[in-house]
């Protein structure tokens, strides 16, 4: 019975489940001779089906970061592909739209952070320069105290007023010095953080513009994922829609397969495990391998319209 079933990846292929059988003929002669003799031999019971086959180990490949990345371009299936080489392109649209963004806020916050060590550069000096006037102030009213040694007192009492208030200008000046460091400090820090995430921000973004373009992670045949699509689960397409992280293709490995396919419910008492199957591969020229019946569905399942009752079986 040949079923007509969906492929996987690249290949249809023809499962012959074939079964070794002894049929007997015996007992007495006839009395009437039919010109023949019956013997007793064997003869193959060979159980003809359809289905899917798939490796047995293999890397899959799935979608970028983000949700509902539109395929723009797909390599397509079959492709011998190398580590490296590109194997599909996503919409880079609004991705590339929100680099541009976090470009210019890096840019911003690095002219933030450089206004901000030159405005404090200046307010800097300016301390400076007011701390040196004050330190000036203070040794010219001490030499002046030296000079009012001779003058009377009220007049060695104003200038002693003024030395004393020299000091404390000076005082207050270091203070502000002092303060005005810790400031610029606080200040710069914050705009260094703003800076450090505006840069996080950007390669993320760029990273994530990169993962748009998917490339093979290792060698191997490029075999389609399906994916639900319009209401349909069938093999992804350029111009499909697909969620975050979902398996787009898979790159087996050729040197392991394993056949899915199934049997109706008249042939399945010929087929048991370990059995030997002839596997024929249409799509590669009808190469032959062979095989053995590693599983067989202990219950059956409808399958088609007509609802056949069928066993499911692994090879």
């Amino acid at each position: 019975m040949s079923i007509n079933r969906p492929v996987a990846g690249v290949v249809a292929v023809a499962v012959v489940l074939v079964l070794l059988g002894v049929w007997g003929f015996g007992g007495q002669e006839s009395a009437a001779p039919l010109g023949c003799i019956a013997v007793r031999d064997s003869f193959l019971v060979a159980t003809v089906t359809r289905g899917e086959v798939d490796a047995v180990n293999s890397v899959p490949v799935p979608a970028p970061q983000g949700w509902n990345n539109k395929v723009t371009e797909l390599i397509p299936e079959g492709t011998s592909v190398s580590p490296g080489d590109v194997l599909a392109r996503f919409d880079t649209d609004q991705q590339s739209q929100r680099v541009e963004e976090e470009r210019s806020a890096f840019e911003q916050a690095q002219a933030e952070l450089e206004n901000q060590r030159a405005s404090n550069a200046k307010t800097l000096a300016q301390k400076e320069a007011a701390l040196q006037r004050m330190e000036l102030a203070l040794e010219r009213a001490a030499l002046q105290g030296e000079a009012m040694k001779f003058e009377s007192e009220s007049r060695r009492r104003q200038q002693e007023l003024e030395r004393r208030r020299a000091e404390l200008d000076l005082e207050e000046a270091r203070k502000d010095l002092a303060a005005q460091r810790e400031i610029g400090k606080a200040s710069e820090a914050e705009k260094e953080a703003r800076l450090r995430k505006a840069k996080i921000d950007l390669e993320r973004a760029e990273d994530a513009l990169a993962s748009l373009t998917v490339t093979a992670p290792d060698s191997g045949l490029v075999v389609h994922q399906k994916i639900w699509a319009s209401g349909e689960r069938r093999k992804i397409r350029v111009g499909d829609q697909v969620w975050n992280g979902q398996s787009i293709m898979e790159l087996p490995d050729l040197s392991a397969f394993r056949v899915d396919t199934w049997v109706n419910e008249v042939d399945v008492h010929q087929l048991e495990k370990d059995q030997d199957v002839e596997v024929t591969i249409e799509a590669l020229e009808n190469r032959r391998l062979a095989g053995k019946v590693t599983r067989i569905a202990p219950l059956a399942r409808q399958e088609g319209e007509k609802k056949l009752k069928v066993f499911d079986v692994e090879v």
